[in-house]
């Protein structure tokens, strides 16, 4: 079955998402193989920091469907869709507790030879569209997002490599959102993954994502985000447990210091979580 799964995180209520999607991500999706319909369930609870710096737990569940095919003109193509709903429970205050459904995400795709495929495992060309129904959206007055992503994996030596890079056109109903948040129409993100397995079913993953976005007003914020992740697979499911420093801003305001960090001491988050695929 297809690992084509994306594990989670409340990236959304920390503000620093450029789609709406987990800052934890799962590059190996598979775009080889027979049709088939799949699906992967996910349990996830992470210790992080607010924006205010108090200790946050969070809970977050995962459904991601998918159905790949070839027609009969050989044309390979590929469906996918993911929901998720997130529960915070504030340490600070016992009474705070939010839970709230994120933006559905679709996504429809093919393979591709974009790159040489001598090299390349697998790469494919997709199109991902997310509807803004979820509370942090109606804060931001988000109404939708359409994005074109390109994903490829380049196994070397005792590892693999991958990458995707997407670009990402929002939709809102305002520029400035009534407590003052700017929104921003355009977002890239460049993300890159390092998988290295440790004998059949113990593995160890490093990611960075660098993320773009582009206000209506033409000013240009940039961030990083990192995930270090260690997973066991048996037969029918998975355990995984990791840290994650999550939209480390790569200038100061002024645009002369540099603060790139791979490990924000400031908003760390531990997670572990246990998911199943279909």
């Amino acid at each position: 079955m297809q690992n084509f799964f994306v594990l989670t995180s409340i990236f959304l209520f920390l503000g620093t998402s450029a789609f709406g999607q987990s800052s934890r991500l799962q590059l190996t999706d598979s775009v080889e193989g027979a049709s088939n319909f799949g699906a992967t369930i996910e349990l996830d609870y992470s210790l992080q920091k607010n924006e205010a710096g108090n200790e946050v737990n969070a809970s977050t569940s995962m459904i991601g469907l998918s159905y790949e095919d070839q027609l009969e003109n050989d044309f390979d193509y590929f469906l996918r869709s993911y929901f998720y709903f997130d529960q915070e429970l504030s340490q600070i205050d016992q009474g705070e507790k939010r839970a709230d459904f994120r933006d559905p995400i679709f996504e429809a795709g093919t393979p591709v030879s974009l790159l040489p495929e001598n090299i390349l495992k697998s790469q494919s060309l997709s199109v991902q569209a997310s509807l803004g129904s979820s509370a942090a959206s109606r804060l931001i007055d988000k109404k939708a997002s359409l994005a074109l992503k390109f994903q490829y994996q380049l196994p070397i030596s005792f590892f693999t490599f991958a990458q995707y890079q997407r670009i990402t056109r929002n939709f809102f109903s305002k520029e400035i959102t009534e407590d003052g948040n700017i929104n921003n129409p355009w977002a890239y993100r460049l993300a890159n993954q390092i998988i290295v397995p440790i004998g059949k079913s113990l593995t160890i993953e490093a990611a960075l994502l660098y993320d773009l976005n582009r206000s209506f007003q033409g000013v240009l914020k940039d961030g990083i985000s990192t995930d270090y992740k260690i997973k066991y697979s048996f037969e029918d499911f998975y355990a995984y447990a990791g840290l994650i420093s999550v939209g480390v801003q790569t200038k100061a305001a002024d645009g002369s210091t540099n603060q790139l960090r791979f490990i924000d001491e400031k908003a760390p988050s531990s997670y572990v979580g246990i998911g199943s695929i279909f």
